[in-house]
């Protein structure tokens, strides 16, 4: 047949009441075993059609798990919605003995950077109204997700916040962290789009921080203390180009250090 089959998904209600798991993750050097004791989810109103356009009235979930090699519980909270391009948080939460994160908040999926805009002769609309995303650490400990990604320090912490803000300007995220015993980390990425391409500037300062501290490696890092500045701009992501200034100072020897710059 010439014409394509076309699909979709409609779900009106899914509902999981004080559901338990257990889930291995095969790894060899160390216990694997994910426990989740309860698990309740609410799902409302999806929908998603063939031109990947997606809603969700509503997502809620709340469960409690044991990280591998661990008694005591992580409990996760979430509550949000997606209507058209607008996402609602609600509510964030993640909370054990040793972490308590939290956030909430609103992006517009649109207008995040599409890193291939093309230029043309009329502005990118721009909205008066202002949407915020805010997620905070206080502190965040690794060793409560260090099974799900591989290579993270366990006994690492972070305490700080993540902000996404957009507006009419363009879109710009913020971030603000401390490593405890290991420095810290300020970063600034503003993204903006206009009629004849895109432009994208990068602060970035690193004071003694310390990688060792957030992942596990062969190499032996020392504190590190760095200035880096990028502005670049271009019609697409393959025609960005700028400049850059950065500035390194090590505490101790290193063997290497690198930059790269798009």
């Amino acid at each position: 047949s010439d014409q394509e089959s076309a699909w979709g998904i409609r779900l009106d209600t899914l509902s999981l009441v004080d559901t338990r798991a257990r889930m291995a993750f095969f790894v060899s050097d160390a216990d694997s075993i994910l426990d989740v004791r309860a698990l309740d989810l609410g799902m409302s109103k999806l929908n998603l059609q063939p031109d990947t356009s997606i809603s969700l009235a509503r997502l809620d979930v709340l469960t409690r798990f044991h990280p591998p090699a661990r008694a005591d519980e992580v409990n996760l909270r979430l509550s949000m919605g997606l209507e058209g391009s607008r996402l609602d948080v609600d509510t964030l939460a993640l909370t054990s003995e040793r972490s308590r994160v939290s956030g909430s908040g609103q992006l517009d999926l649109d207008d995040l950077p599409s890193f291939a805009f093309a230029a043309s002769d009329t502005a990118p609309e721009e909205h008066a109204e202002q949407h915020e995303l805010t997620i905070s650490a206080q502190p965040f400990t690794l060793t409560d997700v260090a099974a799900f990604v591989p290579g993270l320090n366990p006994s690492g912490q972070l305490r700080g916040r993540v902000d996404f803000i957009q507006s009419g300007e363009g879109t710009r995220v913020q971030a603000d962290m401390a490593v405890p015993g290991g420095g810290s980390i300020e970063a600034a990425l503003d993204w903006t789009e206009h009629p004849s391409g895109s432009a994208l500037t990068l602060n970035l300062t690193l004071s003694e921080f310390d990688p060792d501290r957030l992942w596990l490696d062969d190499l032996a890092f020392s504190p590190i203390s760095a200035a880096v500045r990028a502005e670049l701009a271009g019609v697409t992501a393959d025609s960005l180009s700028g400049r850059d200034r950065k500035s390194t100072r090590l505490n101790s020897s290193h063997q290497i250090i690198s930059y790269a710059v798009f």
